[in-house]
């Protein structure tokens, strides 16, 4: 069996997932599980942990008191997610949201509807409540581990050559924040009309007093 690096991607820290950790451990095809820490400016940071996995998880917790991961007001992971997904697949990306106090099949569907990004950038969404984790220890046939089993099946689950692969961008041709960039560009293009305005004002300036004194001398 091949083993796989699961990276947990998050801007909580490590104590706030490792149950998760602990679970994934006790997975045979899980050779590490690599905890990566985001901020606000180690965009190029998370980019070269993602080249070290072939798994990754998205973790957040409500302890931070909302549910935006993307597509919301003051969203927390839109570049993460995008760039996961564009780098390692879809298939290979889920998101877990952790500590709600309803983790039933109707808060999914509202959190999936309201940010539908999550749906199109990764595999699944996966959550966990408070309760939920009182059963961790409990035994094989529990709460938890009807949840955390079809991640370890999505974890062990074989590469098919039909599903869309990573793109492999070079790190020096990536730009730091996507959406920082594409406002530059814009304002680039902006700068480059008001130039060239610019630059016919002044030609026709220069033939209207060329024509003036070549009138004049004729005159």
């Amino acid at each position: 069996m091949v083993s796989r690096h699961v990276g947990i991607f998050s801007r909580d820290g490590e104590s706030c997932y490792s149950w998760l950790v602990t679970y994934l451990l006790t997975f045979l095809a899980v050779g590490d599980v690599h905890p990566v820490y985001i901020t606000n400016n180690n965009y190029h940071s998370v980019r070269e942990n993602i080249a070290l996995c072939n798994f990754a998880i998205l973790y957040h917790t409500k302890r931070r008191g909302r549910v935006n991961i993307t597509d919301v007001t003051d969203s927390l992971y839109e570049d993460e997610l995008n760039m996961l997904s564009r780098l390692l697949g879809k298939e290979k990306v889920i998101v877990v949201i952790d500590d709600l106090d309803d983790s039933g099949s109707v808060a999914k569907d509202t959190i999936l509807q309201n940010q539908p990004s999550i749906k199109r950038l990764t595999k699944d969404l996966f959550l966990f409540s408070v309760q939920d984790k009182q059963y961790i220890n409990v035994d094989n046939h529990g709460v938890m581990t009807d949840k955390l089993n079809p991640i370890k099946q999505l974890i062990k689950r074989p590469a098919n050559p039909s599903e869309r692969a990573p793109i492999n961008i070079p790190i020096n041709q990536e730009p730091l924040y996507p959406t920082h960039n594409r406002q530059q560009n814009g304002n680039i293009q902006r700068n480059k009309k008001t130039i060239m305005v610019g630059l016919g004002v002044i030609v026709i300036i220069i033939v209207i007093i060329i024509l003036s004194i070549t009138l004049s001398k004729s005159g």
